[in-house]
């Protein structure tokens, strides 16, 4: 990560690839068209939704960090980091099935992506259980070293926490014992550069991974229909 470019240089791009989503956002797919079986279908389904997630949040995140309300923008950028990361695992876990010419666990996997709960009383009713974003984030880290650790320092500004609330709303002065309040009053520059470098990264990530999953989609297509009965005319 190059931590040399200019907070105005992040936005730049930031704003660019959220221009090309925003323009290509899909408004339909045709599940039975891409495979005459589900898991193919339910793949772009988490495909698509994310496209429309990551978007949202991180043109709000942009706007939030453009006027400089940290915290907002924060907890935006980490929502849309899970988001990206979210779309990476599922990457990952159809190559893996993939190259190993075999589905594993990946229709259930999917089910838990698409339909999943963290609820309690929506477990109790026998609804699947999501995967938990921390997993997600594990997973990258496997491929992007330090990505787990970006994500942690990124979460503490996500809380009411020091980094969330003392370190950007108060200034104290330990030589008279006031404390003065504000947005930002410490007129730090390392939250502008910590959100627009998540962002920035989380974008690229998404990209990469959106496109990835589409280039995927054939070969996933002939695994998950190898052996399966022909469509009925």
């Amino acid at each position: 990560m190059n931590m040399q470019r200019s907070v105005a240089e992040y936005k730049a791009e930031i704003a660019g690839r959220l221009d090309a989503f925003a323009r290509s956002l899909p408004r339909q797919i045709d599940a039975p068209a891409i495979s005459r079986v589900k898991l193919p279908g339910s793949a772009m389904w988490y495909r698509e939704t994310m496209i429309w997630r990551f978007t949202e949040l991180a043109q709000d995140a942009l706007e939030k960090l453009d006027g400089k309300r940290f915290a907002s923008a924060m907890v935006l950028t980490r929502a849309a980091v899970e988001t990206a990361a979210g779309l990476w695992y599922l990457h990952t876990k159809i190559l893996k099935a993939i190259k190993a010419d075999d589905l594993g666990d990946l229709g259930e996997m999917l089910r838990r992506l698409n339909l999943g709960y963290k609820n309690p009383a929506a477990l109790a009713d026998n609804l699947p259980e999501a995967v938990s974003v921390l997993t997600f984030v594990d997973h990258v880290d496997k491929d992007i070293d330090g990505y787990k650790k970006a994500y942690a320092a990124l979460s503490e500004y996500s809380h009411p926490n020091y980094e969330g609330a003392a370190c950007l709303y108060s200034h104290p002065h330990a030589d008279t014992g006031l404390v003065d309040f504000g947005s930002n009053i410490r007129a730090s520059d390392s939250h502008e550069i910590i959100c627009a470098l998540n962002l920035s990264v989380a974008a690229m990530m998404f990209n990469h991974s959106y496109a990835a999953v589409a280039h995927l989609m054939p070969q996933l297509v002939a695994l998950c229909e190898k052996g399966a009965a022909p469509t009925q005319n």
